[in-house]
């Protein structure tokens, strides 16, 4: 079974969330290759928050709400 993981670029900064719930950023400004972590632990949560809002918006919603016994 693969890696389930979700990828977001904004800027300078490159986010990769698994599916449990680990993360890495990249500093693309310092390293375009992805191989430089970023290290400020403040524009890593605002990422996550930011990817957070993404996928509140865009996840498949067919079975919100539905009863399964």
């Amino acid at each position: 079974m693969g890696h389930q993981l979700t990828v977001r670029r904004s800027g300078d900064v490159g986010y990769v969330q698994f599916a449990d719930g680990e993360a890495l950023v990249y500093d693309l400004a310092a390293d375009p290759t992805w191989r430089t972590m970023l290290l400020d632990p403040e524009r890593g949560w605002a990422e996550a928050r930011a990817m957070l809002a993404w996928r509140a918006q865009h996840t498949d919603r067919t079975l919100t709400g539905t009863f399964l016994p």
